[in-house]
């Protein structure tokens, strides 16, 4: 008999001390509610950490000046945030950077000085600022320091489109040669009747072109050839 009286006793306590570990009853007529009060904490990472740029081109630090007779400049970076980038700023103009963080921007360049600031935010709205400092000095010539005696010839070679079926076509030379062919016609001494451009010229048309320049120029001209396309590397020559 008191043994059974000591079995029960241990379970009326056993039963009271899991019912205190609740902290709410919950009762009706046919059944009892016990609600487990858990205090859980959730713990709230905050991001302060701001983002890096890193500045690819042109390579210039913070404070420097970098100096250019080019009136245009791609600017090249890279940001990088463990959470994320928000927005990115150059000048006031919002710039999508790629996946990999890289951004590109052509900035036209004034006479002197010119000042950019670089602003990203990430996600966590922490931000980080850059200020490149550009000096534009255009070249100035003078025409005691050309020889303006001689004409100014070049002969452009651009092939894209080969024969032989274990040569692959090209795609960029003959735009190339276009844009040179600009170059030299607008901003240099090159009068554009003395610019023989061959697109995807044969052999025999080439050889042509430099024999005729052989009988045209003169000790005093100047001749400037440009070749774009596919070659052979000759390790005896």
């Amino acid at each position: 008999m008191k043994l059974l009286q000591l079995k029960i006793f241990f379970s009326i306590l056993l039963i009271s001390s899991v019912y205190n570990s609740f902290s709410q009853i919950v009762e009706s007529d046919k059944s009892t509610i016990y609600i487990n009060n858990i205090e859980q904490t959730t713990e709230i990472l905050v991001d302060s950490t701001p983002p890096i740029i890193s500045l690819i081109s042109p390579q210039v630090r913070e404070g420097e000046t970098f100096k250019t007779d080019y009136d245009k400049l791609i600017l090249v970076g890279k940001v990088t945030d463990e959470g994320g980038i928000s927005t990115l700023l150059v000048n006031s103009k919002e710039i999508i950077p790629n996946p990999g963080g890289i951004f590109r921007e052509e900035i036209n360049l004034k006479k002197g000085e010119n000042s950019f600031k670089i602003i990203v935010m990430d996600e966590g709205k922490n931000l980080t600022e850059k200020t490149i400092s550009i000096q534009y000095n255009p070249l100035s010539y003078s025409t005691d320091t050309f020889n303006l005696k001689g004409k100014y010839y070049a002969l452009l070679v651009a092939i894209n489109e080969y024969k032989h079926p274990d040569v692959y076509n090209l795609q960029n030379p003959v735009r190339d040669a276009q844009a040179l062919y600009n170059v030299l016609s607008s901003k240099y001494l090159f009068d554009s009747e003395d610019i023989s451009f061959l697109k995807n010229p044969t052999r025999e048309e080439i050889i042509n072109s430099l024999d005729m320049l052989s009988n045209k120029l003169t000790d005093e001209d100047n001749l400037l050839v440009f070749y774009a396309g596919h070659g052979w590397w000759d390790k005896d020559a």
